[in-house]
Parts: C-alpha cells; sequence; structure tokens
C-alpha cells in the first residue's frame, strides 16, 4: 500500500478505480456465499432450535469464515476508497483555491 498523500491526483483517481473493482469481484463472491448459506439453511433448519442457531451453524463452516473474510476485506475496500475521495476532494479545493 503506497502513502496516497505522495499520489497525484490522477494516481489517486486510478487506485480508487482499482479498489471499486476489487470491491466489485469482492461482491461477486460475497453473493455466492449468501447463497450457499440460503442452501445450508434450508438442509439444516429442522436440526436446530432457532433460526440463529442454523445461521451460527453455518458461520462456523469454511463458507461462512469465507463470507466474513469477503465482508472484511470489502470494509477495508470502503474506508480506503473514502480515504482517497477525501484526498481528492482536498486537491479539487486546493486547485480552486477554495481550501
Amino acid at each position: 500500500m503506497e502513502n496516497y498523500n505522495t499520489l497525484t491526483p490522477q494516481s489517486l483517481a486510478a487506485e480508487k478505480y482499482k479498489l471499486a473493482v476489487e470491491y466489485a469481484r469482492l461482491s461477486e463472491v460475497y453473493a455466492n456465499h449468501i447463497r450457499l448459506r440460503a442452501e445450508h439453511f434450508n438442509a439444516t433448519r429442522a436440526d436446530f432450535k432457532s433460526d440463529r442457531a442454523c445461521e451460527r451453524a453455518f458461520e462456523t463452516t469454511e463458507d461462512g469464515v469465507m463470507m466474513e473474510i469477503v465482508k472484511a476485506k470489502q470494509k477495508s475496500k470502503e474506508k480506503r476508497m473514502s480515504a482517497i475521495s477525501s484526498l481528492l476532494k482536498v486537491a479539487s479545493d486546493e486547485s480552486h483555491n477554495s481550501y
């Protein structure tokens, strides 16, 4: 990860685009895990006393853990894109002498 403060606005925009593409890819993976969670629920719900217990059981599976990892990676990318947006806003304001 580069120090965003040293990048030009064009480089920042390119980095934000790259992060957005990665975020979209992670969203596709996450959507697949939602399907897997639903399949697990349908297949095993009768074995549990509550919906929540069935969901917790899924969370301990490999797919459930991967779903949480993907969600955390998405959150990280969101924060990085937000930081880049802030830097781009400051650069824009500085270029207009309105900072």
